[in-house]
């Protein structure tokens, strides 16, 4: 199987993440992570997990080799793209197949750009590429910011994607619903019609 799957800034175990938006969701760390965690280990055995930035906050490196065990046993892979919370240590484990600060990809002939955080151009923008990010959770000040800028703004208009698991329901974006939403947006600001 060959499927995809898209995420970000899970923020395990990392207690004042409860103080903001999650709280109204999670009565504890111990239920934000179990929730988040199982939300992953139920997609389909042998797919692939991208997950762009701030996996784990503090967490021991026995706690993480257990988080890693776990897909390792499910067979799902996972790519990992750095966040600025994100130590490259935690990520020595063989279910681990490519890490990076940033992964340029191609999933059905669609070119995909992934980071941590948002770009304006980013490879082959100008083609309609895909941009798919974290960093900006709901309600803090970037994400209230953002809603307050001009629909027109080249920063948030175009073939971009906030993959933050706060955004779906705390599970990753399939890459058939990441491309039904592409569908349905504007060309990148920097598009070139051939």
């Amino acid at each position: 199987m060959n499927d995809y799957y898209f995420t970000s800034d899970l923020h395990l175990s990392h207690a004042s993440i409860l103080r903001g938006y999650r709280g109204s969701k999670f009565k504890s760390v111990a239920e934000h992570n179990e929730t988040i965690t199982n939300n992953l280990l139920s997609l389909p055995s042998g797919s692939n997990l991208v997950i762009a930035g701030d996996l784990f906050w503090k967490m021991n490196s026995e706690s993480i080799k257990t988080f890693f065990n776990k897909f390792q046993r499910k067979r799902i892979n996972i790519h990992i793209v750095y966040g600025n919370h994100d130590k490259i240590n935690w990520f020595n484990h063989k279910v681990i197949k490519s890490q990076g600060h940033m992964k340029g990809m191609s999933v059905n002939d669609q070119s995909i750009t992934i980071s941590h955080y948002n770009m304006t151009v980013w490879n082959k923008s100008h083609y309609n590429a895909w941009m798919l990010f974290g960093h900006t959770h709901v309600g803090d000040s970037t994400h209230v910011k953002a809603g307050q800028l001009d629909v027109n703004d080249t920063y948030f208009t175009g073939k971009k994607l906030n993959i933050n698991i706060e955004m779906h329901g705390f599970k990753p974006w399939s890459f058939d619903e990441i491309k039904s939403y592409m569908d349905e947006q504007e060309n990148n600001w920097d598009f070139i019609q051939k």
